[in-house]
C-alpha cells in the first residue's frame, strides 16, 4: 500500500505542476504507470490487394537510399516500390539470391552509411548492394560469428557491430579485421550473457549492448564492459529467460529506451543509470511485450505490443492505443506488432506477425469519423449517410436506412431514432417552429418533432394525399420566409401550414426525372437539380421555369444530371453534376466547368457546400476536394487522409463544422484545423528496362552496368532500338493517385501523361541518334516534380553507317574514282596510240603503195610524156601508139587513184553488218584483176560491238590486199562463220606465199603485224600459216 500510494503521490505531483519529467526519480518499485486512452482516429493502409508480402510475418521494415522499402519476412525479403513487391527468397540455386541460408532476414536488417543493406541469418552476413543489385555474403575467419543474427548496428567509425546469440562481433568492413566478444561468468568486465540482441551508439559516444538479461555499457577500445543494468520488469513473468528482440532507441533529448517482449518498454535514467519500466497495461490487463520501437518527427514515440500499438506524447505523459477491430478494414491489422518504420513523407509503417504490413500518418488527422456501436439492430441505424444536419453545436442528425442517427461528436455515441422501415432518409430540414421534416426514398415525407418525437406522414396514395404527388422526396428547403418547399419525384410542392397540406408546382420535366436538390438565391427564387432535367429556376412570385440544359456549347451546362446546388455568400451559383462543377454567370447565363483535369478528384460530384472562410467542399465519387475561392486551386482528400470511401453528399454545420457523408459512416471537419502544405516534389526513379521486351541484366557486357534506378545513360547498339522502361515517385501516401507524364526528346516534344497504372513507356524501331528520357511524377496535393528520373540514350549507327566508314567509303571511292580515271585514261591514251600508230601504218602502207602503183606510174607517164615530144614530129604514127599506150596508162592510174579513195573512205564507213561489209570488200578490192574471189557466209549473224566489227573488217580487207598486190594469187577465198558464241573470219589465196620464220624481216607490205595487234585488241585468236608458192591461209576466232 505504501508502494502504490507513493506512487499515486507521484502522480498527482505531475499532473499539478506539469513539469514533472518522466526521467525524473521513479518510485521504488521502478515501474510508472501512464494514462492509456484507446483511439480510433488513425486510418491503417494495408499494402492493397495483388501486392501482399511473401508472408503476413513481416519482421523488420527499412527504407533503402533511394527511398524502396524492404520487409523481411519468414520467407525472405521484399522490396516494395508503392505498387509492387520485389521478392528475393533463399532459392541456393539462385545466383543473386543464393547467398541466403535458412532463418535469414527475419531479425537482422541494417541500411550503413554507405547506403548497403546487411542481412543477417544463421552464423553469416550478407551484403546487398542497390546499385548493383548484387548480394555479396561476407566471408568471416571461422568461430568469429556464431548463432543467429539478431541485429546489425554501425558506429561513427564506420565498424559493423553484430549481435548473435554467441556473443558479440566486431568487423571492419575495409580491412576484414573481424573480432567477437563473450561472456564469462567469471568476468564482471565482459557481457551480462552470450544471447546478444542489438547495439546501439548514443550521441555522446556511449556504445550500448541489449542482452537478453541486461544492457551493458561496452567500451569499445578496450572490449570491457563498464556497467551492467538489469533487464527484468517486476510485473513481468520473472521466469521467462526467453527475450527474442531487445531494441535500443536514443530519442531527442538522448534518452535510451529499451523495447523486449519479456520486459516490455522501459527507458534508461540519464543521471542515476538505471532502468525505469514504463507499464503498458490498462487496468488488470497482463503487460503486453514491446517487440518494436522508433521515434517520429514531432518527438512522439510509437510501440509496438503484442496487444496492439501504443503512441506516446512528447511529453511523454500519456499513451493512446490502437488495436485492431474486425468490423473496422482501417482499423491496426493485427495487435501483434513486430516492426515500426517511419518514411520520409512522416508515414509510419507497422509489420504485424499475422497480418503483412500497414502504413499510418505520424500526425493526427484533421477528420473525425463516427460509425455506430457494436450491436445496433441492422433493421435501423445502419453506418451510411444520405443527408446530415447539425441539430445543435456537437449534435448531428444523420439520415440512414429507416432512421435518423443522433450523433454525438464529442462522445461519438449514437441515438437512433427509427422513422420507418423499407425505406431511407435522403434529406433533412429544420422549420422556424424546431421540427424537423424528413423526405425518404418511396417513403414519403415526415414530420418529427424532436420534444415529443412524434411523427406525421405526408404521403402520397389513396388513403393519405396530403403529400406533394409522389413519395420519392429526395429534397427539402425552408426559404426565408420559413416555407418548407419539396422536391417529390419531378414535382417541386410548398407546404401550406394553414391547410397542413403541400401545394404542387408542375415543374414540365417527365415524371421519370427526379429532382434532387433545391437551393434559394438572395432574389428568393429557387434553384432545382434534376437527375436527368438538368438545372432550372423557380421564381415563386411569377410561377415561371426557367431551365438550363446540356447542350454541348461552350459555356453550357456540364450535364443533365444534378445532384448538388449551393448558392454562395457572394451569390454564385455552384452546380455540381455528374459531369463536373460549374459555376453559373447569372447575368450572361454562361457556365464555367471544372473537371478532373482542373484537380477535382473525379467529375462526378454528388455534394457541395461552403465553409464559414467562403471556400467549397465538394464531394464526389472518388474522393473529397477543398476548393480555394481565392487561388482556384483544389486540394484533395481520401480514404488514406481520414477520410471516409463512398462519399454521398456535404453539408455546412451551425457550428461551422463541415459534415461528409458515405455509406461507411459520416466524417466531420473543423476547416481551422487542417493545414494545406503542398508536399516536397516527388523522387521518381526507374525499375525496370527491357530492350525488345526482355529485362536487361547488370553485367559486364550488358549495357546496363548497375541498377536502371541508378543509371545516368546508356550506350546501346543500333540493333537494341526497341526499349521499354517501368518507373515510380517512391510516395506511399497515397500512390494509387499519383500521376505521371513522361517524353523522350530527340523523338518527342510533348509530354504523356498517365495514371498510376500505366507506369511505363514503350518504344520501337529507335533510329540511331542521342535521346533523353524524363518522367515526373505528381500527388494529388502536389505540383510536378522539378527533377524527375532521367536517362541520356545513345544508339549507335550500324558499323556501315558510323562516320569513319563513311569517311572510309567516300575516300575509297575517291580513290577508285581517281584510279578509274587515270585507268581510263590510260585506255584511251593507249587506245589513240594505237589508233595513232594503225593511221601511221595504214598512212605508210598507203604511201607506199601510191609510190608503187600511182605515182610509179604517173612518173612514168610523165616521162613517155616528155619523150613524145620528139616523137610526134618525126614519127607521127609512133606517136599515135604512144599516146594510145598513154591514155591506157592513165586510166591505169585513174583506177588506181579511185581504189584509192575507196579503200580510205571504207575503213571509216559504219556498216551495218560485217559480212555485208566484208562481200563489198572482196568486189571492191578484186575488180579490174584477174583474181578469182569467192566470199561465203555461214550461220546466223550476230550482232556485235562496233570496235569488234572495225578490226574483223580491217583484218580481213589487209589479208585481201596482201593476197592480191604482194601474193599475186589468182583465187582469194573469204569464209565468215557464225557460231553460238564465236565468230571465225577466214581467208585463204593460192599466191606465192612466204616464208613465216623470216616473217619478221619482210618490208612490211604485208602488214602482219597490223593484224596481229587488231585481234589482241579485241581479245581474238589469229592464226597465219604460209608456204613459198603454195599459198596464204589467215583464220581469226573471236569470242561473243
Amino acid at each position: 500500500m505504501v508502494r502504490h500510494a507513493k506512487l499515486i503521490i507521484a502522480l498527482m505531483l505531475w499532473a499539478l505542476w506539469g513539469d514533472l519529467s518522466l526521467y525524473a526519480d521513479s518510485p521504488p518499485s521502478n515501474v510508472v504507470t501512464l494514462p492509456i486512452q484507446d483511439s480510433t482516429d488513425r486510418v491503417f493502409v494495408p499494402i492493397s490487394a495483388g501486392k501482399e508480402t511473401s508472408h503476413e510475418w513481416v519482421g523488420q521494415i527499412l527504407e533503402d537510399k533511394q527511398g524502396f522499402l524492404w520487409f523481411s519476412t519468414r520467407d525472405g525479403l521484399d522490396r516494395y516500390d508503392g505498387y509492387q513487391i520485389q521478392h528475393y527468397s533463399p532459392d541456393p540455386k539462385d545466383p543473386i539470391t543464393g547467398v541466403f541460408v535458412q532463418k535469414c532476414c527475419r531479425y537482422a536488417l541494417y541500411r550503413d552509411h554507405a547506403g548497403k543493406i546487411w542481412i543477417g541469418a544463421n552464423e553469416s552476413i550478407s551484403e546487398y548492394d542497390p546499385e548493383t543489385e548484387r548480394f555479396t555474403h561476407l566471408p568471416l575467419p571461422s568461430g568469429k560469428l556464431q548463432g543467429l543474427v539478431r541485429n546489425v548496428s554501425q558506429d561513427k567509425g564506420g565498424i559493423i557491430w553484430l549481435a548473435s546469440r554467441r556473443g558479440l562481433t566486431r568487423y571492419n568492413p575495409v580491412n576484414g579485421e573481424t573480432a567477437r566478444f563473450l561472456h564469462n561468468e567469471n568476468d564482471a568486465g565482459t557481457l551480462s550473457s552470450n544471447f546478444v540482441r542489438s547495439s546501439l551508439e548514443t550521441r555522446d559516444g556511449t556504445f550500448w549492448v541489449a542482452t537478453n538479461e541486461s544492457v551493458d555499457v561496452f567500451d569499445r577500445r578496450t572490449g570491457r564492459v563498464t556497467e551492467h543494468l538489469p533487464l527484468r520488469n517486476p510485473h513481468q513473468n520473472q521466469a521467462s529467460t526467453r527475450n527474442p528482440y531487445v531494441r535500443l532507441l536514443e530519442d531527442h533529448s538522448g534518452v535510451v529506451w529499451i523495447a523486449s517482449p519479456r520486459d516490455g518498454l522501459a527507458f534508461i535514467d540519464p543521471q542515476h543509470k538505471k532502468l525505469t519500466f514504463v507499464s503498458l497495461a490498462s487496468g488488470s490487463e497482463p503487460q503486453p511485450g514491446a517487440w518494436a520501437i522508433i521515434e517520429d518527427r514531432y518527438g512522439v514515440l510509437w510501440v509496438g505490443t503484442d496487444r496492439g500499438l501504443f503512441q506516446l506524447d512528447c511529453a511523454r505523459k500519456h499513451f493512446v492505443r490502437y488495436r485492431n477491430d474486425p468490423s473496422d478494414a482501417d482499423s491496426l491489422p493485427a495487435d501483434w506488432v513486430l516492426a515500426l518504420f517511419e518514411d520520409r513523407e512522416g508515414g509510419i509503417w507497422v509489420g504485424t506477425a499475422n497480418a503483412g504490413v500497414a502504413r499510418v500518418s505520424d500526425h493526427p488527422l484533421p477528420f473525425k469519423r463516427y460509425r455506430r456501436g457494436k450491436g445496433v439492430s441492422e433493421l435501423f441505424g445502419t453506418n451510411y449517410v444520405l443527408s446530415a444536419y447539425e441539430e445543435s453545436p456537437g449534435v448531428v442528425w444523420a439520415g440512414t436506412k429507416g432512421a435518423i442517427n443522433e450523433i454525438d461528436l464529442k462522445t461519438g455515441r449514437y441515438a437512433v431514432r427509427p422513422i420507418a422501415e423499407n425505406t431511407e432518409v435522403a434529406s433533412i430540414a429544420k422549420d422556424r417552429s424546431g421540427q424537423f421534416w424528413l423526405g425518404t426514398f418511396d417513403g414519403g415525407l415526415f414530420r418529427f418533432a424532436p420534444a415529443t418525437h412524434q411523427t406525421v406522414l405526408y404521403g402520397h396514395n389513396a388513403r393519405n394525399n396530403s403529400g406533394c404527388g409522389n413519395n420519392e422526396v429526395r429534397a427539402l428547403l425552408v426559404d426565408h420566409h420559413g416555407t418548407v418547399w419539396a422536391g417529390a419525384g419531378a414535382v417541386l410542392c410548398s407546404f401550406d401550414r394553414a391547410k397542413n397540406r403541400f401545394e404542387i408546382y408542375k415543374t414540365g420535366a417527365p415524371n421519370s426525372n427526379e429532382i434532387d436538390t433545391l437551393a434559394e438565391d438572395a432574389a428568393g427564387r429557387l434553384w432545382i437539380g434534376s437527375r436527368h432535367a438538368g438545372l432550372s429556376r423557380f421564381d415563386p412570385a411569377t410561377g415561371q421555369f426557367t431551365s438550363f440544359r446540356h447542350s454541348g456549347a461552350a459555356g453550357g451546362l456540364s450535364s443533365d444530371g444534378v445532384t448538388s446546388i449551393l448558392v454562395d455568400r457572394s451569390g454564385t451559383i455552384w452546380v455540381g453534376t455528374l459531369g463536373g462543377l460549374n459555376r453559373l454567370d447569372v447575368a450572361t447565363g454562361k457556365f464555367t466547368v471544372y473537371m478532373e483535369r482542373d484537380g477535382l478528384p473525379s467529375s462526378s460530384i454528388n455534394g457541395i457546400a461552403e465553409d464559414m472562410r467562403g471556400d467549397l467542399w465538394i464531394t464526389t465519387s472518388y474522393g473529397l476536394s477543398h476548393f480555394s475561392q481565392i487561388s482556384k486551386t483544389f486540394f484533395n482528400y481520401f480514404r488514406s487522409d481520414g477520410v471516409f470511401d463512398d462519399l454521398t453528399g456535404a453539408w455546412s454545420g451551425r457550428s461551422g463544422k463541415m459534415l461528409f457523408g458515405s455509406y461507411s459512416g459520416l466524417t466531420v471537419l473543423s476547416p481551422g484545423d487542417i493545414e494545406e502544405n503542398r508536399p516536397s516534389p516527388l523522387a521518381v526513379v526507374l525499375t525496370t528496362f527491357r530492350i525488345s521486351d526482355k529485362p536487361v541484366p547488370i553485367g559486364a557486357n550488358s549495357p546496363l552496368k548497375r541498377s536502371i534506378s541508378y543509371t545516368k545513360s546508356l550506350m546501346l547498339s543500333y540493333n537494341q532500338n526497341n526499349l521499354s522502361f517501368e518507373f515510380t515517385a517512391l510516395s506511399y501516401a497515397d500512390p494509387e493517385r499519383t500521376r505521371y507524364r513522361y517524353k523522350l526528346e530527340g523523338l518527342e516534344r510533348a509530354w504523356n501523361e498517365v495514371a498510376s497504372a500505366q507506369r511505363f513507356a514503350r518504344y520501337t524501331s529507335l533510329a540511331p541518334g542521342k535521346y533523353r528520357f524524363q518522367v515526373e511524377g505528381r500527388t494529388i496535393h502536389g505540383n510536378w516534380s522539378e527533377k524527375g528520373a532521367e536517362l541520356s540514350i545513345v544508339i549507335l549507327p550500324p558499323w556501315w553507317s558510323t562516320w569513319w566508314f563513311r569517311t572510309a567509303w567516300v575516300l575509297l571511292i575517291a580513290l577508285a574514282v581517281r584510279w578509274a580515271y587515270h585507268l581510263r585514261v590510260g585506255q584511251l591514251a593507249h587506245q589513240l596510240d594505237l589508233r595513232f600508230n594503225e593511221r601511221m601504218r595504214e598512212r605508210t602502207r598507203i604511201a607506199q603503195d601510191l609510190h608503187d602503183t600511182l605515182l610509179q606510174n604517173i612518173a612514168g607517164l610523165c616521162l613517155q610524156i616528155g619523150g613524145l615530144s620528139k616523137v610526134v614530129v618525126t614519127s607521127p604514127e609512133a606517136a599515135r601508139e604512144r599516146l594510145k599506150d598513154l591514155r591506157q596508162q592513165g586510166e591505169e592510174c585513174l583506177r588506181e587513184a579511185r581504189q584509192a579513195v575507196w579503200n580510205i573512205r571504207s575503213l571509216e564507213s559504219e556498216y551495218v553488218d560485217l559480212a555485208s561489209a566484208l562481200r563489198e570488200s572482196v568486189e571492191q578490192l578484186t575488180a579490174g584483176t584477174p583474181v578469182r574471189s569467192h566470199f561465203r557466209a555461214e550461220g546466223v549473224a550476230q550482232s556485235m560491238p562496233p570496235e569488234l566489227q572495225e578490226h574483223l573488217l580491217r583484218i580481213g580487207r589487209e589479208a585481201i590486199i596482201n593476197a592480191v598486190r604482194h601474193a599475186h594469187a589468182c583465187e582469194i577465198e573469204v569464209q565468215m562463220i557464225f557460231e553460238a558464241s564465236s565468230i571465225r573470219l577466214r581467208i585463204a589465196d593460192d599466191g606465192r606465199g612466204f616464208d613465216t620464220q623470216r616473217a619478221a624481216e619482210l618490208s612490211g607490205h604485208f602488214g602482219l603485224t597490223t593484224m596481229r595487234e587488231r585481234a589482241r585488241e579485241i581479245n581474238a585468236t589469229i592464226a597465219i600459216s604460209s608456204k613459198m608458192n603454195h599459198g596464204t591461209v589467215i583464220e581469226v576466232k573471236v569470242s561473243l
